[in-house]
């Protein structure tokens, strides 16, 4: 599911592997923002779609520099 959802938000296809590893990452290190009262799959959507959207949005900044 993760993985599907980081294709589907990364714009550049050979960004979505960089996109899973960073996603996975955030998601270890901000797993205590989880409220157990909610749907687990909303936040895993919610938390994917932003990094994945955030990393995009870097990486774009990052290459317009150079």
């Amino acid at each position: 599911m993760i993985y599907k959802l980081c294709m589907r938000y990364t714009f550049n296809n050979s960004d979505v592997e960089d996109n899973y590893i960073e996603v996975l990452t955030n998601m270890y290190k901000y797993i205590e923002t989880y409220n157990p009262e909610r749907s687990i799959q909303t936040w895993l959507h919610i938390v994917t779609k932003r990094c994945a959207v955030s990393y995009t949005h870097l990486r774009a900044h990052e290459t317009s520099l150079h």
